[in-house]
């Protein structure tokens, strides 16, 4: 079982790990995942996951 999280640049200039291009599709129940950061007090970061983001 795998999982995909999209990055935006924002979060992933934040985190700073290396960018990973994903050789499959999402192999789990919950989908495929998109992040974002934001610079709150403290900071977040927001994920949503795909079949909640087509509705």
């Amino acid at each position: 079982m795998s999982y995909v999280i999209h990055c935006t640049k924002k979060l992933l200039d934040r985190v700073k790990q290396p960018v990973v291009t994903p050789s499959e599709d999402s192999s789990s129940l919950l989908g495929t995942w998109y992040a974002t950061a934001l610079f709150w007090k403290p900071q977040l970061a927001l994920l949503v996951n795909e079949p909640f983001y087509r509705y």
